[in-house]
């Protein structure tokens, strides 16, 4: 991915707007961490899923969950400048984060 799905170099940090609804454990469900929690847990670190986390934000993906809606298919993530890689990631991915995140919360 290095640099090549069109994030540019955007960086991230804890003073970014998150308009996230955090749980007790602090896990949140929306949001710029929520988004980059999703992009680390599928193996993206660093500067590629901060970059990762950026774009997905600025299109207003702001929840692993929307990788299940049925309105926002592989071609759009693609026309992103996403790899086929990446995008099998981020929609294989979402069960295995849901369990993960309900046993973060126990």
């Amino acid at each position: 991915m290095s640099g090549g799905f069109g994030a540019g170099n955007h960086e991230l940090s804890s003073s970014s707007s998150d308009a996230s609804s955090s749980q007790d454990d602090g896990t949140a469900e929306v949001g710029i961490s929520a988004i980059k929690d999703y992009v680390n847990f599928i193996g993206l670190k660093n500067s590629e899923g901060d970059q990762l986390a950026k774009l997905l934000f600025t299109h207003h993906i702001t929840s692993y969950k929307m990788f299940k809606s049925k309105n926002l298919d592989w071609k759009h993530l693609f026309d992103l400048g996403l790899t086929i890689g990446i995008i099998a990631k981020l929609y294989n991915n979402i069960g295995k984060f849901r369990r993960h995140l309900s046993k973060k919360r126990k």
